[in-house]
């Protein structure tokens, strides 16, 4: 999702529209956030995925990375969360992605093919050791997704009977 949000970034994609490039932004930040606790966090929960529990990523011996791979992986990701999500700074990943702070509203010029060129080495380092990507569920076949017209009634809210569907504009009225 990083690579994929990375690529239809609107300075790539010259039809875009400004809410393409906050949509696929906050996309990209959110994805590069959890790739450097992935990488960069000393986990806090149980259910942490963490390069430094490399047996819940890695139950077979023989896919696992060396322990200087792991090891060369975590710097990495360390040196990156520290400069992206490090908790004494004011801009991290983190506080612009929250939602209704003044951390939104606060001009901050992200710089998504740095990011990218800082992270790419990483994850190329984690695919040589991890099967290849197959979705969570075989069942969904996206042809038969967008083939169908989704009903109105489907993206209707319930508060107070004031709604708009997800394919309809707003009228600029609540009638």
């Amino acid at each position: 999702m990083l690579r994929f949000a990375h690529e239809r970034m609107p300075f790539m994609w010259p039809e875009a529209r400004e809410a393409d490039l906050w949509a696929y932004l906050e996309s990209f930040l959110l994805h590069y956030r959890n790739l450097i606790e992935l990488f960069g966090k000393v986990p806090t929960k149980k259910t942490d995925l963490s390069i430094l529990r490399p047996d819940d990523i890695w139950p077979d011996l023989h896919s696992r990375p060396s322990d200087e791979e792991l090891s060369e992986m975590q710097k990495i990701g360390e040196v990156l969360r520290l400069k992206y999500e490090d908790p004494a700074q004011n801009d991290t990943i983190s506080k612009y992605l929250q939602h209704c702070t003044t951390h939104r509203i606060q001009a901050k010029s992200w710089q998504p093919s740095q990011m990218m060129y800082e992270i790419e080495r990483l994850i190329s380092m984690f695919e040589k050791h991890v099967p290849a990507f197959k979705p969570a569920s075989n069942s969904i076949r996206m042809d038969e997704i967008f083939a169908k017209p989704v009903p109105a009634d489907r993206y209707v809210s319930s508060s107070a009977g004031k709604t708009h569907s997800a394919g309809a504009a707003p009228t600029g009225s609540d009638e």
